[in-house]
């Protein structure tokens, strides 16, 4: 049962007389308590606080990679469709420059259309590039590896291998090839 509500009068009676008065007999022996209960709630305001910034930085964090990701997926892609070369990989999983990819066939034999390096050349001789638009995944060049690997599941061999060869003649990104590999032998 909650107390009876009091007029505006007592109210004005408690706090400008009674509170004061309390305060003096009993505020000493409550200032400890009230002072704990204060520290503990800045602790738990700060501990709260903190894992929101931290749970916002990781967001963040997470949100700019792919952003990076994405803005160096289409830096390539235009890059290559304007035949304009590369110092170097956009991405994590692009083999280094004048390094073959690594992965299932990348024999120079089973993979013609990649670029070829001589051994003491510091530039690559380049190879014809293959043509994209006769992928079964339309705009195959503008796609993340991350937005390819799914649609790879729905391919038939024979599109899973055409992938695989102008992957390794392009971009060379070991997810797609690797998921390629499970994929042919399953």
């Amino acid at each position: 049962m909650s107390p009876p509500r009091r007029s505006p009068a007592d109210r004005i009676l408690d706090l400008t007389l009674y509170a004061p008065i309390g305060a003096v007999f009993h505020g000493p022996a409550m200032l400890d308590e009230l002072a704990g209960r204060g520290r503990a709630q800045v602790r738990t305001a700060r501990v709260i606080g903190r894992l929101a910034v931290d749970g916002a930085r990781r967001d963040l964090d997470r949100r700019s990679a792919d952003i990076r990701r994405l803005v160096g997926d289409t830096v390539v892609g235009v890059a290559r469709a304007a035949g304009a070369p590369l110092a170097g990989p956009a991405r994590d999983d692009a083999p280094p420059a004048g390094r073959a990819p690594r992965g299932p066939s990348t024999t120079a034999a089973s993979t013609p259309h990649r670029h070829l390096h001589a051994v003491d050349s510091p530039e690559p001789a380049v190879v014809a590039r293959p043509d994209a638009s006769r992928l079964p995944i339309p705009g195959y060049d503008s796609l993340s590896a991350s937005q390819v690997v799914p649609r790879l599941d729905d391919l038939t061999a024979d599109e899973l291998d055409a992938v695989g060869d102008y992957e390794r003649a392009t971009r060379g990104r070991m997810t797609i090839l690797n998921r390629i590999a499970q994929l042919r032998a399953s």
